[in-house]
């Protein structure tokens, strides 16, 4: 049973700060107890030595209960401890929004707050704006000063679903806001709900851009109050890796996907699981041994898909009638009922395709061009036969080009997109399907404001939700890929912020986010500078173990190994590529016999990389002996690992790794 402390809170706080900086006293670098004392700065009078080392110490282990006089001096008043919080602690902390979510995160599994406490602590979230984050940190400390250290209380027996409960799953994979402009499909909602009386898998298919996400996620909300929990997921190639980084307090690896997959077959129709982008086809469905898994789960799952399946419950999502589109039109360009005659010819000229009636509404909207000269352009352009052949998709488990596809291309072109804007959709391209948070998405970009993301979400071509999440329709990315073609030297400044994210193990970037990001880089970058994109490659393969994102570097593995084997020369990149294969098979899958040999080309090859590398490899290998329980050889190799690290000066955390293992291993011979 989860149980929050104001230690627990403390140390969230500490943790998060920006140790170098100290917005209060404006000294170099600040101690546990100043930041203890910049908290409560009110009470301690502006002292930074008011409780020492010792005491704060005792707080931030939960050893000791804060003095009773501190609580008491701000039940009358908590505004007093609000402005030393947005006055001393939000200037301190890295990302304070990232923080508030983590806190929020912690209070919302606590077992022992009532919901009243709980939903009053909470009653600003989602953080919108500073305030909000001041008036929760504020509310999160203040219930937490007094509280014991233990519980006095016995924990509630588990349900079925108290692992959702437990670690707030429901807001971790709450679905996204539905759009503020959808409209219509009420008689189709009413259809899907029907459906689930005989079926507990529906699948939602139809075109690319046709609404089936929203369609799913207008269903949650219509339906809300028939589920105890809904669960939004989008799919990423992997069933598998989709269960098994369901966030759940747990350290065995090597079962996640099984521990997470017996608490989700015991839910039952009181819940929903929504799998978005589900792009598999019904050929291969049949031999996908993770479906076969889920197929046994009880509660109702909801598919959205470009496929179609003939063995499967299915609901096939068709275009809206005209009056429908024409009123989606009417919601984004108020005006449009002036030009009503025109605006259903539009309609039928993309045939009345959702996305494409919508680009045509904000294009509208953004006053460059009038409603009969985006009529007269649609009527005259002709269809991108080389887009077309470029840009496809699946449907009647067969690949068919799409007109639609040129028509978004062609509205995309009628709008003045500036270099800042190019810049931004480029590197949208890299966004994975579920989107990822705004703030540090727009760090990457190296932006300094967002106005220009919000321009982009006016005009459609990517998506902000209110929650602060960026995201873009997969057939948008497709376009941006074909058109701009994102390369390492256009976008300079995001590549040089990942790769230091990655050097810096995801400072202030939610890692699972971040590592389908590396994923989709490493995918669709166009390499015009080859060094510098498999240097990419190697440090975020880096970053993924360290991270314990096993699952990603296999996909990273053999994008490294297919591009350095399609060099006509690559002598210079083979030590890398056996160091990174070695990884995965040693790290990823856990085979340590099958890694010793892969290990050993690495290291022959090492010297052409450099000392460093050579030392590593001895590491490397020597766990890779070591955990074959071959205790001699492990020895030898992190013998020769020490010798050059001292060599070279080097004393970092690789070097304590390799003396921790090299201290473990004598103690076994």
């Amino acid at each position: 049973m989860s149980y929050i402390t104001f230690a627990d809170v403390f140390k969230r706080l500490y943790n998060d700060a920006d140790h170098k900086i100290n917005p209060y006293s404006k000294e170099v670098k600040c101690s546990q107890s100043e930041f203890f004392n910049a908290l409560f700065f009110a009470y301690t009078d502006g002292n930074d030595s008011a409780f020492d080392n010792s005491y704060v110490g005792k707080f931030s282990r939960n050893e000791r209960a804060l003095p009773a006089e501190l609580f008491k001096f701000y039940a009358g008043d908590l505004g007093v401890l609000s402005d030393d919080i947005e006055a001393y602690i939000l200037p301190w902390l890295i990302d304070y929004y990232n923080t508030a979510e983590e806190l929020y995160k912690l209070i919302k599994a606590d077992d022992y707050f009532t919901d009243d406490v709980k939903s009053d602590i909470c009653s600003t979230f989602p953080f919108e704006k500073k305030s909000d984050v001041t008036a929760f940190i504020t509310k999160a400390v203040y219930n937490t000063m007094s509280r014991p250290k233990e519980p006095l209380t016995l924990p509630v027996p588990k349900k079925a679903d108290s692992f959702i409960v437990e670690y707030d799953l429901d807001t971790a994979y709450a679905p996204p806001p539905l759009c503020r402009y959808f409209c219509g499909r009420d008689d189709e909602l009413k259809e899907l709900r029907k459906l689930f009386d005989e079926h507990n898998r529906i699948f939602i298919t139809g075109l690319a851009g046709i609404g089936k996400s929203e369609f799913a996620k207008a269903y949650a909300k219509r339906y809300r109050d028939k589920y105890k929990h809904i669960l939004f997921f989008t799919y990423n190639g992997s069933l598998h890796d989709m269960i098994t980084q369901i966030p759940l307090d747990d350290n065995d690896d090597k079962n996640a996907f099984g521990i997470r997959h017996k608490l989700l077959r015991k839910l039952g129709n009181d819940t929903l699981i929504i799998i978005d982008g589900f792009n598999v086809r019904e050929s291969e469905l049949s031999s996908y041994a993770e479906y076969e898994v889920i197929k046994k789960y009880k509660c109702d799952m909801l598919f959205t898909s470009r496929s179609h399946f003939e063995n499967e419950s299915t609901f096939e999502l068709s275009e809206m009638p005209i009056e429908a589109l024409h009123r989606l039109v009417c919601n984004i360009f108020p005006e449009a009922e002036e030009y009503s005659s025109v605006v259903d010819e539009i309609i039928d000229i993309v045939h009345r395709h959702t996305y494409a009636v919508e680009i045509t509404a904000r294009l509208m909207n953004t006053g460059l061009l009038e409603p009969d000269e985006i009529l007269e352009k649609l009527k005259t352009c002709s269809i991108n036969p080389e887009l077309s052949d470029k840009v496809k998709t699946v449907k009647d488990d067969k690949t068919q080009n799409q007109t639609y596809y040129s028509h978004i291309h062609f509205l995309f072109s009628l709008f003045e997109l500036n270099e800042d804007m190019r810049y931004i959709l480029s590197c949208t391209s890299f966004i994975p399907n579920e989107g990822i948070k705004v703030r540090p998405f727009a760090k990457l970009c190296g932006l300094a404001d967002l106005n220009t993301v919000h321009e982009l979400d006016d005009s459609g071509m990517l998506k902000l939700s209110e929650n602060g999440i960026i995201s873009v329709q997969p057939m948008v990315k497709d376009i941006i890929i074909t058109d701009l073609e994102p390369s390492i030297q256009s976008c300079t400044d995001f590549m040089k912020n990942t790769f230091d994210v990655c050097t810096a193990h995801g400072i202030a970037v939610p890692v699972k986010s971040f590592a389908d990001m590396l994923t989709e880089i490493c995918r669709h970058i166009r390499y015009d500078d080859i060094d510098n994109y498999l240097l990419l490659i190697e440090e975020s393969v880096g970053y993924l173990e360290a991270s314990k994102m096993t699952g990603h570097i296999e996909t990273l593995c053999n994008i490294y190994t297919d591009t350095v084997n399609s060099l006509p020369d690559n002598s210079k990149y083979l030590a890398k590529m056996y160091y990174i294969q070695c990884l995965n098979t040693g790290i990823a899958h856990g085979d340590h016999s099958k890694a010793i040999p892969i290990a050993e080309k690495a290291l022959a090859l090492a010297d052409s990389v450099s000392l460093e590398f050579k030392a590593n490899m001895h590491h490397n290998l020597g766990f890779m002996y070591y955990n074959s329980k071959r205790y001699k050889e492990c020895r030898a190799e992190l013998e020769k690992a020490i010798v050059i690290y001292q060599e070279l000066g080097i004393s970092n955390n690789d070097t304590l790794q390799t003396l921790a293992l090299l201290h473990d291993v004598n103690s076994r011979i």
